[in-house]
């Protein structure tokens, strides 16, 4: 472990930084695939300085890499960090368990994180989590020098991401170079660098895609500069170089810079039309590098170029894979956390070689399908499962209600209106015909001589016929409401339904209105005479 504060600086001096700036060139100004293959092969050999620059340029500087990097890199840092204890803690350490707990949360806790060339960048352990992901997934290895920061109440530091430009790896393991100018570095110092590795460093692709999309954009941009305008053909009678050509030529020349010709009448010039020639390379092209970018860095396509591509599946694969790579990228994080820092905490509080008995990490939450899980539950619930109302609401981040809450519940169904109240109102015909069924009602049960109840039987059944053709408009309607499947459109037919049978002018309120004089004059006649027939039976 280095020494303690005062007594040790960063070996990034602000004069380094100042001239490196200084001397700083643009990498990608000279960038063609001759280029690019030499900085990879020297990448590859252990001299990464060349590369790591035009890596850098190329992540800020490209629209799509610009997005998706940042996208990757933030989605772990998000979530931000748990201090836990091993599940493998014997109950008896658990004591000593907690203690080294605390002194990992005070150390994360007062955390300071900044960058060796950009001074001015200041963070805690969200800005560590982005500069450790983004070295590591862009060059395979992400470098950040460890100031050591012990207080009275405890031990923290400041960790300064260092650029991998500053190092080589010739020999196999980084070395700091002491110079811009120097070409071997000296060995890290024991306990005084974190460095964060990955498998593979996702801008060599990167790179060479970039590269050919810069090709594609440029020669577009010179395609359309040269041939996106008309070409201006001029022609005079004049003879060549006479004073009416000159002047021609300067007009022509003063309308068009860049193509123009003047020509005698009798010369013959045949133009061909490239602008209109085909489908022209340079936009699929372009494009086809933009999707390589997004899906090196993502997983899959991002989800609007895949639209633009009428493919329309880009986004759930994308979705998906991001959520195995956020996933993955966070264990990463962890594991080199839990290797440097962790160790060495908790080697600080308790004596070296002791062995960390709490650890931090990067709790990255399970992608949920909220709508999948309701149509689960509910498949269960009608099959008979008893289901937790506890788990359920835990499942679904709900707090239960205290005995002195206010709750929701549900709202009272609307009674179904009677037919005949204020939202039906009683055809005339329906209200005389029920009456007259309620009389034959009374008949039948104040009888019980067979031969009168076969004729009120025949009675009802006749006034339920004529009852049934009075009602059949409505009946037709509401039997075609209820073939409608679709909850707006039978909400809307109802509400027309309803509305003309409040209404006496339409025609279904008229057909409604409309009494069957036969069919009333049958059935009061017939309850009139068994009414009068059975009163002396009724008295008796």
């Amino acid at each position: 472990m280095n020494p303690l504060p005062g007594e040790a600086a960063s070996v990034i001096s602000a004069q380094r930084v100042a001239f490196q700036k200084r001397t700083r060139v643009n990498p990608i100004r000279s960038l063609d695939p001759q280029k690019l293959g030499e900085v990879l092969d020297a990448f590859a050999a252990g001299t990464p300085r060349e590369f790591a620059l035009l890596a850098d340029a190329i992540g800020r500087r490209d629209d799509v890499l610009a997005t998706v990097i940042a996208k990757r890199v933030g989605a772990p840092a998000r979530h931000g960090y748990a201090i836990l204890i091993g599940d493998d803690v014997p109950d008896e350490l658990r004591e000593e368990a907690e203690r080294h707990k605390e002194v990992l949360e005070h150390f994360y806790a007062n955390l300071s994180v900044t960058d060796a060339v950009e001074r001015d960048v200041r963070g805690g352990f969200k800005l560590l989590v982005r500069q450790m992901l983004r070295g590591a997934l862009s060059l395979r290895k992400a470098v950040h020098e460890i100031l050591w920061r012990p207080t009275p109440e405890g031990l923290t530091a400041t960790l300064q991401h260092v650029p991998l430009w500053f190092f080589e790896q010739r020999t196999g393991a980084l070395r700091f170079l002491q110079s811009d100018t120097a070409w071997d570095g000296v060995d890290l110092a024991p306990g005084a660098w974190m460095i964060t590795s990955s498998e593979s460093a996702l801008m060599e692709a990167s790179a060479v895609a970039y590269t050919y999309k810069r090709m594609a954009l440029g020669d577009w941009v010179n395609f359309n500069d040269r041939f996106g305008f008309p070409i201006i053909d001029a022609a005079t009678d004049a003879a060549p170089n006479s004073p009416e050509w000159d002047a021609l030529s300067e007009a022509v020349n003063d309308l068009a810079r860049e193509v123009s010709l003047v020509r005698s009448r009798s010369a013959e010039i045949n133009l061909l039309e490239v602008a209109n020639s085909g489908t022209l390379p340079f936009e699929p092209l372009a494009e086809r590098m933009d999707r390589a970018l997004a899906r090196i860095w993502r997983g899959a396509d991002l989800s609007t170029l895949s639209a633009g591509a009428g493919q329309g599946q880009g986004a759930s694969v994308q979705g998906d894979e991001s959520s195995l790579l956020e996933a993955d990228d966070a264990d990463l994080v962890s594991e080199t956390l839990n290797e440097v820092l962790d160790r060495q905490a908790i080697a600080w509080a308790f004596g070296e070689g002791t062995k960390p008995l709490a650890y931090v990490k990067i709790v990255v939450p399970k992608r949920r399908d909220v709508a999948q899980e309701r149509e689960t539950d509910k498949f269960l619930i009608e099959r008979g499962a008893r289901l937790s109302l506890a788990d359920a609401l835990e499942r679904y981040d709900r707090t239960p209600a205290d005995a002195d809450d206010v709750v929701l519940t549900n709202p009272a169904p609307a009674p179904a209106p009677a037919f005949g109240g204020g939202l039906f109102p009683r055809p005339p015909a329906v209200e005389g015909a029920n009456e007259v069924a309620r009389a034959l009602t009374r008949a039948a049960a104040a009888t019980d001589d067979p031969a009168t109840r076969r004729l009120i039987a025949d009675a009802r059944r006749s006034l339920g016929r004529a009852t049934a053709a009075e009602l059949a408009p409505l009946a037709k309607r509401l039997a075609e409401l209820n073939t409608l499947t679709d909850p707006v459109a039978w909400a809307g037919n109802a509400q027309r339904l309803v509305a003309e049978l409040r209404n006496p002018a339409s025609a279904l309120r008229s057909q409604l209105d409309r009494t069957d004089d036969s069919a009333d004059a049958l059935a009061q006649a017939v309850a009139t005479s068994l009414l009068r027939g059975l009163a002396p039976q009724t008295q008796a």
